[in-house]
């Protein structure tokens, strides 16, 4: 398999359809359709569509639109071609073998964009772009992806870097002169520390915003019988986990997704922490409860607030000790026995499970705990990376002399370049692309 071989894959979801599109990409496009089109593709002009019958050996397999578009002027900026035709298994089988015996292969997933990279089709954060907009499930998603598909996040980077290299012009200016008695020594520092303020804004929103395509994970954790599986059912909606009186009904994690207050949030209601010694069973169930809490953005550790705290109850915190954390004090509606300061200064809510006092309360809180910044054109860990590493060059410029601050300025807007180099390292695309869908 190398950069130069043809590909081909469908585009759209497998399962009976109106239409299937097949998505074809490479130097022998045309060479190909020519095989199944009787020659007239290749003549076909870029950009246009046409009705054509497909055949394999003679025999016809379908009717089907065919669109071409000629390098460099199609989404991966080779000789590329969009087949749509009926939709279901067999016709997209049909359709995709030909094209594989007329000499394409399958394409390995997100190689259609990688090819787009590759030919500065698109930029890294466009293909990240790419991706968050075909998982997007909510309008503020949307918006973002659609912000840095059409080029917002390139343009406010480029922007910082003109901005730092502003700076550094104006550093090397004064290099001449002793350092505390240049004119603009005062005024640099100042802005220098506006921009190292801006930059650590621009990191956290891009951080906020890496859940704006997805749904955070919560974890609803607690010893047995504490209320768990009822807060679960209060806070998704509906009666997903069995709920009884008998302490450790629930074995298997059930998961559920809610939307809190716009906010689509998916909840895991897991088994009660058993302790490690409470047979193989027990010891199975534990296991799959951690995995459940290793795996979230945020942990719910319910307590029982009519009863004194137990080991198994400071159990459940150490479980959930470097987490995200909220403790959830059930059975609000009965006298409170649990000590106060059990939780070590972390948020806390009283609720009651049973009648839905505080839930509302404790909703918003998981809320606002994924609360995002979608009008920033940044989202992701990688963003929040470049940004990061910038501002620690320009926080180092802060307190360096006139020299160093230049060299820090200059490193500064290297690591903000980095945002969308042109020679995209394979491992970094690989990170981008990881979890596109074959057709894309």
């Amino acid at each position: 398999m190398t950069a130069n071989d043809t590909i081909c894959a469908p585009a759209t979801a497998p399962g009976p359809a109106s239409i299937a599109v097949i998505r074809v990409s490479g130097p022998d496009t045309f060479r190909v359709l020519d095989r199944l089109f009787a020659g007239r593709a290749s003549r076909q002009p870029s950009h246009t569509v046409r009705l054509r019958w497909l055949a394999r050996g003679g025999r016809p397999i379908d009717q089907l639109m065919l669109a071409v578009f000629r390098a460099p002027r199609s989404y991966t900026g080779e000789d590329s071609a969009e087949l749509s035709c009926h939709g279901g298994a067999a016709v997209t089988d049909a359709v995709l073998a030909a094209l594989f015996e007329a000499g394409c292969r399958p394409a390995r997933p997100g190689e259609f964009t990688r090819r787009a990279v590759l030919n500065r089709r698109l930029t890294l954060s466009q293909a990240e772009a790419v991706r968050d907009l075909v998982s997007a499930r909510t309008p503020a998603a949307l918006r973002n992806a659609l912000a840095r598909y059409s080029g917002d996040a390139d343009r406010l980077v480029a922007g910082l870097i003109d901005e730092v290299g502003t700076l550094r012009a104006e550093t090397e200016h004064y290099l001449g002169f002793d350092e505390l008695d240049a004119p603009a020594a005062p005024r640099l520092k100042e802005r220098l520390a506006r921009l190292e303020s801006r930059l650590a804004r621009l990191a956290r929103a891009a951080r906020a915003n890496r859940v704006l395509g997805a749904e955070p994970r919560v974890a609803i954790v607690g010893r047995p019988n504490v209320g768990k599986s009822s807060l679960f059912n209060r806070l998704v909606g509906e009666a997903r986990a069995i709920v009884a009186p008998e302490p450790g009904t629930t074995r298997d994690r059930v998961e559920a997704s809610a939307v809190l207050f716009g906010r689509p949030v998916r909840f895991s209601d897991t088994a009660g922490l058993a302790r490690p010694g409470s047979g193989k069973l027990g010891r199975r169930v534990r296991a799959g409860s951690l995995q459940a809490l290793a795996a979230s953005e945020l942990v719910l550790a319910v307590f029982d607030g009519a009863e004194p705290a137990r080991a198994a109850d400071r159990a459940v915190l150490e479980a959930a000790s470097g987490r995200p954390l909220v403790c959830v004090v059930n059975k609000s509606d009965l006298p409170r026995r649990l000590e106060p300061g059990l939780f070590n200064g972390h948020a806390t809510v009283s609720v009651s499970a049973l009648t839905g006092t505080g839930v509302s309360r404790l909703r918003r809180l998981v809320a606002e705990r994924f609360r995002t910044d979608p009008a920033v054109g940044l989202a992701g860990e990688r963003h929040a990376e470049v940004l990061e590493k910038a501002r620690a060059h320009v926080r180092a410029a802060r307190s360096a002399g006139l020299e160093a601050q230049s060299f820090e300025l200059e490193s500064a807007a290297a690591a903000l370049s980095e945002f969308d180099r042109t020679g995209v390292p394979a491992a970094l695309l690989d990170r981008v692309l990881a979890g596109f869908c074959i057709g894309k």
